[in-house]
């Protein structure tokens, strides 16, 4: 639906052993520009992601996406749009180009093509002279890039980051802001949960904050 928004979650409410960790009676994320989550630890902002990428159902209500229902019939088709970076995010063997090219192999790219993007994303991040490097020996800030770059590579019309800049150096914090701004100028949904109010007034087109599990 055109005028639908990027998100609606109505209903929506999460447990776990017994804890209620969501219940948002109604919230809705525009498309464009970048919407960031803020909060204290334990206000659901992770779980809210996760629901969002399509990783974790609710126990009750409704997710929509572009006014269409997440339901298990339609969920993997429409999880292709949506690419979410973990604040931890997991390193398959191999090297760094290989970890940014894995998306792409999975969509049917052929190699020579899923190079050329992968070294593109990588540039973006600043890590195209780590690309020949063993994945599982980098640091958690070149972790977070090449993540990063994994994502990007993919073309998602919806890019979810928990956290993207909380390892990063000084350096490599403005390069990734700059770049998830440009991202955002090109069309792409960004919604990212941050802690920093600094990062938020810079980046931030609208602002969500949660307190235990719920939007205040």
């Amino acid at each position: 639906m055109a005028d639908a928004p990027l998100f609606r979650l109505h209903g929506v409410s999460k447990s776990f052993k017994g804890r209620v960790v969501l219940d948002l009676p109604e919230l809705y994320i525009d498309s464009g520009g970048i919407s960031v989550i803020r909060g204290p630890n334990g206000a659901g902002k992770s779980v809210l992601l996760n629901i969002l990428a399509m990783l974790l159902e609710p126990d009750r209500g409704g997710v929509f996406f572009r006014g269409r229902e997440l339901q298990p019939g339609n969920g993997t088709a429409l999880r292709k749009s949506v690419t979410l970076v973990a604040q931890d995010p997991y390193m398959f063997h191999g090297t760094v180009e290989r970890n940014v090219a894995m998306g792409l192999a999975w969509r049917g790219m052929g190699r020579a093509r899923r190079r050329n993007e992968a070294m593109r994303a990588l540039e973006m991040v600043g890590l195209a002279g780590s690309a020949g490097l063993r994945a599982q020996r980098l640091s958690g800030g070149e972790r977070q890039r090449t993540a990063l770059a994994r994502a990007i590579a993919a073309k998602p019309e919806v890019l979810l980051l928990d956290e993207p800049f909380a390892a990063l150096d000084e350096k490599g914090a403005e390069l990734c802001e700059d770049l998830v701004g440009q991202l955002a100028l090109g069309g792409t949904s960004i919604v990212m949960v941050l802690h920093s109010a600094d990062q938020t007034s810079r980046l931030a087109r609208t602002v969500i904050t949660m307190e235990r599990g719920r939007v205040v």
